[in-house]
């Protein structure tokens, strides 16, 4: 049964979407579940630019109004795994559930069970079949 698709934002101006991140994710505490654990996740300003910015020249519209879906992913995963890159995981919402696929790369909790953000995307079938080579984190 597929769940309907977090929201969208929807908002037509940049600096929209860049105070609702700042406000929500850069200046708010959000946290991970991690196998029922929660994992403070720290979000920065060069995020921003890192996740939301093509090649730090254009505006990605489509990936800022997804901003919620990361919330989604941290929260209510439908699965973790290990990422190829050595101290990442990989939040997974799935095309089964969602209707797209969506990943979310943060670190590992380090010992005081904080962690922090790298990337979100919408993620390809061969991205997500490569995604899921890798180790099964949870559940």
């Amino acid at each position: 049964m597929t769940r309907p698709p977090p929201q969208v934002l929807g908002f037509t101006s940049e600096n929209d979407f860049k105070a609702y991140f700042f406000k929500h994710f850069v200046w708010a505490k959000v946290f991970a579940s991690r196998g029922g654990t929660q994992v403070r996740v720290i979000f920065t300003a060069h995020n921003w630019a890192h996740v939301f910015w093509r090649n730090g020249q254009y505006f990605d519209l489509e990936r800022a109004e997804r901003m919620p879906w990361i919330f989604e992913a941290l929260q209510r995963p439908e699965e973790i795994r290990q990422a190829h890159v050595k101290g990442r995981e990989v939040y997974l919402l799935t095309g089964s559930g969602w209707g797209e696929d969506f990943a979310v790369v943060i670190q590992p909790p380090n010992r005081k069970g904080v962690s922090h953000f790298i990337t979100a995307y919408s993620a390809g079938t061969s991205t997500i079949l490569k995604i899921r080579t890798n180790p099964r984190i949870w559940p």
